[in-house]
């Protein structure tokens, strides 16, 4: 349960003051997202940096999504990787994706009351909430054209 809360504009930051693993705090924002009746929640953790113009895109791509659809991503490319060019279409459907940068349909988790495995701390939740998603009959949706570079781990000094 996080008890610490800190408000300020349109910006809120909630921390239980221990290190709960990203499903417990990805967990609470999802209840947060349904208790406000959000449409839409975009994920990120300490080391994402969207630019202003993947924001913009993302959010055009979610405005035209089909009702199938739960998660759209950006394609996530570990930082300094060779982004990869030559995909076919717009879109690709995916078994899974990364939750950083992508955008999920909370009505979607709210229906089906969808939520991220705890036992996991860091790594595979992502794996298996999506693999849920498509139980449900929904889809993941890559963009192939908009490209979220994203740290791996802690860069060494």
């Amino acid at each position: 349960m996080f008890i610490n809360e800190y408000s300020r504009s349109n910006i809120k930051y909630y921390s239980s003051g221990e290190n709960d693993g990203l499903c417990v705090a990805y967990n609470y924002i999802l209840d947060m997202c349904i208790k406000d009746d959000v449409d839409c929640l975009c994920t990120s953790d300490q080391d994402s940096d969207f630019s202003t113009e993947l924001l913009v895109n993302m959010i055009e791509m979610v405005k035209g999504k089909d009702k199938k659809t739960c998660i759209i991503s950006p394609r996530n490319v570990p930082l300094g990787k060779q982004i990869k060019t030559g995909y076919r279409g717009k879109y690709s459907s995916v078994e899974w994706c990364i939750c950083s940068g992508s955008f999920i349909d909370i009505s979607i988790i709210k229906k089906y009351k969808i939520k991220y495995d705890e036992a996991f701390f860091i790594d595979r939740f992502d794996q298996g909430m999506c693999k849920d998603i498509k139980k449900c009959g929904y889809n993941i949706v890559l963009c192939n054209n908009l490209v979220f570079e994203q740290p791996l781990g802690y860069v060494k000094n």
